[in-house]
């Protein structure tokens, strides 16, 4: 049976009861709790308060999959910097598992293939960038250091993007809004799901 390792970051006071019998009742998962969430790094998912959500993003590419929990008025934020799914506060650690499943099993073969041909040497590096932090967004400037010193310039970024987009609706057929997304005032963003796929 494949373990899931699920990264919990939260104080002691705010960890549901019954871990230790959860796991036990379930050996195919395991919950650790982390004290840093850099330490984030080789588990499946990460669960974490949205409250610490910028801190999280502000680290740099996050190592996969992640969960918010928080109250209701945080829910849109979260979904919107990336969070697979968020759990309403109180949750408990079987709902943890059942979201779990329900996210793997809409998002599995759903992927879209960005194997696009035909991609410059920048555009390729934007594509890898965008692809190793979704479902979550990079700013302008952590994308600016794809480009090469000497194709530096006020506006190239933006000459890529628009290139970029373009070679990607091609590829995947599409007409109008594309998988890569602009989320004003925070960067860019790519859906990496067929249309219609999503939770």
């Amino acid at each position: 049976m494949e373990l899931l390792r699920i990264g919990l970051f939260f104080g002691d006071s705010e960890i549901p009861p019954g871990k230790n019998e959860y796991e036990k009742g379930n050996p195919g998962i395991h919950f650790q709790i982390i004290q840093n969430l850099r330490d984030g790094n080789g588990f499946d998912l990460l669960l974490f308060p949205a409250v610490f959500l910028d801190e999280y993003l502000s680290l740099g590419p996050h190592p996969g999959l992640f969960f918010c929990s928080g109250s209701l008025h945080q829910l849109r934020h979260s979904l919107l910097l990336g969070a697979g799914d968020f759990l309403k506060i109180p949750w408990d650690w079987s709902e943890v598992h059942l979201r779990w499943d329900l996210w793997r099993s809409r998002n599995e073969n759903r992927r879209l293939d960005f194997s696009v041909p035909g991609l410059s040497w920048t555009e390729s590096k934007i594509l890898q960038t965008l692809i190793s932090h979704a479902p979550g967004f990079v700013t302008r400037s952590e994308l600016a250091n794809c480009i090469k010193k000497s194709g530096k310039g006020s506006r190239s970024l933006d000459v890529h993007i628009h290139s970029l987009r373009k070679k990607l609706n091609l590829h995947l057929s599409i007409q109008g809004k594309g998988p890569l997304k602009t989320l004003r005032g925070l960067g860019y963003a790519l859906d990496v799901l067929a249309p219609g796929s999503s939770p």
